[in-house]
């Protein structure tokens, strides 16, 4: 493989990290609730900035990863205790819910702007530096985030698997009525699928912080694609949004470098196209199916 190969399956790897701590946020809040959180890409947005003020009070970046996590967590929790709450009773709670959220990020987005302005500004690295492997240069920067990615998302899955929140959230997803009749809390297992996923959408908005300048409009653009990489890996599958998030980030990449960046969107919608044709319910999601 070519050095500049080499370099944009690297570039892929983390963009698809990014990619992942977003998609799990949102495939979280289907799975457990079957609603679509709209207000995702603001959450990351603000992550990003709480990376900013983090920054220009000296804190260093790692303050910066817990801020977010804690702030933005909360912030998700009291977006499910607050409006969400209030409409989840109501018989199109799907339909209200994805309202009722995108409209709230478009109040966030304003605010944001408000606030920070609409300059792009750029913030630390969370590890300086770089080395060489066969002529090609890979930062310090870049494995972090990868491997920040990879511990968040193994946490994650643990917790999902051998915990009580694990098994109340499986629970609500499969039949919301019978956990609730042997006991699950319903609402605060929901606040706090509301708040973890929150909570990854504002460290990863926090790791798109120290690769990309950040603009109160970010949350727009990676809002859609953790939408896309959510459909493809199939709605509230874990695995499949993992899977999908960096098969998404390596193909967006590969096909910059050989066809352009103009065609890097309509190649990943091709894939798409053509996967949902073969796999409706996406790479690992199981169809259902409802009787009337």
């Amino acid at each position: 493989m070519t050095k500049e190969l080499i370099a944009t399956l690297f570039s892929g790897l983390v963009l698809g990290s990014l990619y992942a701590l977003m998609s799990m946020g949102l495939a979280l809040v289907w799975g457990g609730l079957r609603v679509l959180n709209l207000a995702q890409g603001t959450l990351y947005m603000l992550g990003a900035y709480a990376a900013v003020v983090a920054g220009r009070n000296g804190m260093p970046p790692a303050i910066g990863l817990l801020l977010a996590f804690l702030v933005i967590g909360v912030l998700g929790g009291l977006l499910y205790a607050g409006p969400v709450r209030v409409v989840a009773a109501r018989q199109d709670h799907e339909n209200a819910v994805i309202l009722l959220t995108f409209g709230l990020a478009t109040l966030g987005e304003y605010a944001a702007l408000a606030v920070f302005g609409p300059q792009p500004q750029s913030v630390q690295t969370l590890v300086d530096g770089q080395f060489t492997v066969g002529g090609v240069a890979f930062t310090w920067n870049s494995i972090m985030m990868i491997l920040a990615t990879v511990v968040l998302l193994t946490l994650l899955g643990a917790a999902m698997k051998w915990t009580r929140f694990g098994l109340a959230s499986r629970a609500l997803a499969q039949q919301p009525d019978g956990a609730q009749l042997v006991g699950i809390n319903r609402h605060r297992t929901s606040m706090l699928i509301f708040a973890i996923s929150s909570g990854l959408a504002g460290v990863g908005g926090v790791l798109l912080s120290s690769y990309y300048f950040v603009t109160p409009y970010i949350g727009q653009n990676y809002l859609l694609l953790a939408l896309i990489v959510t459909i493809l890996g199939g709605l509230g599958s874990m695995t499949g949004t993992l899977y999908a998030a960096f098969l998404v980030g390596l193909i967006q990449s590969v096909s910059s470098l050989y066809l352009g960046t103009r065609w890097s969107l309509p190649i990943l919608f091709a894939v798409i196209i053509v996967v949902l044709i073969v796999r409706p319910a996406g790479l690992t999601g199981r169809a259902t199916q409802e009787r009337l």
